[in-house]
């Protein structure tokens, strides 16, 4: 049976490392980060308790709608329009938060709710709302791509950004014994990638361990440009893949 490596945070990362092994396979859960609190928790409360100045509020992450729901002191403000970058996103928005019965939840469709599509493929939705949305707030890590907030300020519209939570890097042996390490990357393992941040970690945490198996770890993600940055951080062997459950990836790791 192949080796994974599930570098997804939190529970989600967690829950598919066990799929995974429940299905025969070796698998650690080696998070690319973890989630912490952003760096002025007060402030942030202070600006997600005032949501309904806002007439649209963009979640980039499950991680970001988690966020925000451990910090939001009070319910959804129903007029305040509910924008999510993936299926996943919007899942745990549905999920998650405390909404009012006519709460709207934009979100491309995806065929899984792993992720996917990804702001250009938000952005025609948005583009086509009416009314047309002219004050914003994107919720997010402190770094985020910029892409959607340069649209939606191109169309009009008024954007804030909010850091609701941090990445905090921990090296992979804070989760796995260096035995246990160095026993997997030996193995050519296929490495699950869910952020495009989390490529250049990757990349760091094998140069720490074992350098030499960067030519040979596979990585699979669910998105091209998370594609393109693996590519980038030096990797060659990089699959792109419909959705990252376990029965796909022990198909794709055949």
């Amino acid at each position: 049976m192949p080796t994974f490596l599930v570098t997804k945070p939190g529970s989600a990362g967690a829950a598919l490392a066990s799929a995974l092994r429940a299905a025969g396979a070796t698998a650690l859960h080696l998070p690319a980060f973890e989630i912490g609190p952003p760096p002025d928790v007060v402030a942030v409360r202070a600006r997600l308790a005032a949501l309904d100045q806002f007439d649209l509020v963009l979640f980039v992450s499950p991680a970001a709608v988690r966020a925000t729901r451990e910090l939001l002191s009070a319910a959804w403000p129903a007029a305040t329009r509910i924008a999510a970058v993936g299926a996943g996103t919007a899942q745990v928005v549905h999920e998650a938060l405390d909404l009012p019965p006519q709460a709207q939840v934009i979100a491309p469709v995806a065929d899984s709710a792993d992720e996917a599509p990804g702001s250009e493929a938000l952005w025609p939705l948005l583009r086509s709302l009416q009314p047309a949305p002219r004050r914003v707030l994107i919720l997010r890590a402190e770094q985020g791509r910029e892409w959607l907030g340069e649209r939606l300020r191109e169309a009009g519209a008024e954007v804030g950004v909010l850091a609701v939570y941090r990445r905090i890097p921990r090296p992979w042996t804070a989760y796995a014994t260096e035995d246990a390490l160095a026993a997997a990357l030996a193995s050519a393992p296929t490495i699950v990638v869910t952020s495009s941040d989390a490529a250049h970690v990757v990349r760091q945490q094998i140069d720490a361990l074992a350098p030499a198996a960067r030519a040979t770890v596979r990585l699979v993600t669910m998105h091209p440009r998370i594609a393109a940055a693996l590519a980038d951080a030096g990797f060659t062997q990089v699959r792109l893949l419909s959705r990252l459950d376990a029965a796909a990836l022990l198909q794709a790791g055949r």
